[in-house]
């Protein structure tokens, strides 16, 4: 019989999609309550979210549980679940280290890995647009600016904010496993930032496309990065690390101390389950083998609605007939018929697999502008 395992975040489809794989019966809990995870899992849409999390927890059998994006931003919320629960993951101490820009700083400048200068809120920053305004308890690019001093002091005297210095490079990201203070590098992904033709804002995450290559150099610090921070700040399971490449040079710009969103793009190309090896690191202390690299190419992008919009009722029924049939679909996170989204919010999320990148690409771009023609009914 199949483990129970709850899984709770802002969005958690694709982890429980991963934790099927590798076995278990997801429970979960997050702010869509999608149609296609309903398939698969018992599932609760959590409206007060993040404190809605723990009521939802009561309608869930006795399991451990684990998180994804953005519930590191709570770490006095998964302690306290924590004490309920057996938790698969980072407790509230490390997701506070990790989640610093000024710890991931110098803990990286020592190894001799370069970082964008961070500063404070009250310290001087050039209005010129060469500094980025970024939120402590941000999550997928949201609310960074770049700085110019337009906006009200008060935005940041709260000290919700820092500033990092602006750098030129293409985003990536690295998914690592870790335990007992060594990290595995499981494969590396294009980040698909502020992309127009899915509606994303300047900063805002809109997918990504992987596995990708990289110099042995690159590789090489990336690794170095990995054991470092799991060393130093004590991470277990999956972790992500942001990055830009811009030719030699490798910024490192944040942690995901969790489940990162990328991951599923490696699984639907490398063939294991993300979770499964999560669950692994988590319990037994151990990292099993990464993988064997693949000539395949995945990719997923998350389209936003450029209007209010309905969902209608085909294109849920369209996409759970493909979830159905296909190992590999073309359609996730596919909300309930009748849903009413605003504009700038996602609307479902889009797969394409290929044997190279732009071909990635390419089909993405398509089947965003596909489900856009289907998405028609503006909210009156």
């Amino acid at each position: 019989m199949s483990k129970p395992l709850a899984i709770l975040g802002a969005s958690v489809r694709a982890a429980a999609f991963s934790a099927r794989a590798a076995g278990f019966a997801p429970a979960c809990a997050d702010m869509f309550a999608d149609s296609d995870l309903r398939q698969i899992a018992l599932t609760e849409l959590v409206q007060d979210y993040p404190q809605g999390l723990i009521d939802a927890l009561e309608n869930f059998p006795v399991s451990p549980w684990m998180y994804t994006g953005a519930l590191e931003n709570h770490p006095h919320l998964v302690d306290r679940i924590s004490q309920q629960r057996p938790l698969l993951g980072n407790r509230g101490e490390v997701l506070r280290q990790a989640r610093d820009p000024f710890v991931l700083e110098a803990d990286l400048a020592k190894c001799g890995l370069e970082l964008p200068s961070s500063r404070r809120a009250d310290q001087s920053i050039p209005t010129d647009g060469t500094w980025l305004r970024k939120p402590y308890r941000g999550s997928g690019g949201h609310q960074i600016v770049p700085w110019t001093g337009e906006r009200a002091a008060q935005e940041i005297a709260g000290g919700n904010f820092y500033f990092q210095e602006r750098k030129a490079g293409a985003p990536h990201a690295a998914v690592f496993v870790a335990a007992s203070g060594q990290a595995t590098l499981l494969g590396v992904t294009r980040q698909i930032v502020g992309t127009r033709w899915a509606m994303a804002t300047q900063f805002q995450y809109a997918g990504s496309i992987g596995p990708v290559s990289l110099t042995p150099e690159h590789l090489r610090r990336l690794q170095q990065a990995g054991h470092r921070l799991a060393n130093v700040l004590g991470l277990v399971g999956l972790f992500g690390v942001d990055f830009l490449v811009d030719g030699e040079k490798m910024w490192f710009l944040e942690i995901n101390p969790r489940y990162p969103a990328s991951a599923e793009v490696l699984e639907q190309s490398l063939g294991f389950s993300v979770v499964g090896k999560h669950v692994a690191a988590c319990r037994n202390g151990s990292i099993e083998p990464a993988p064997a690299l693949s000539t395949s190419i995945s990719g997923k992008a998350i389209v936003y609605a450029q209007h209010d919009l309905v969902v209608p009722d085909s294109l849920v029924r369209r996409g759970i007939r493909r979830t159905a049939d296909k190992t590999k679909y073309e359609l996730a996170d596919i909300p309930s018929p009748g849903t009413e989204i605003p504009a700038g919010a996602p609307i479902a999320t889009v797969l394409a697999h290929a044997h190279s990148e732009e071909e990635v690409e390419n089909r993405l771009r398509l089947l965003a502008t596909s489900l856009r023609s289907k998405l028609c009914t503006a909210v009156p």
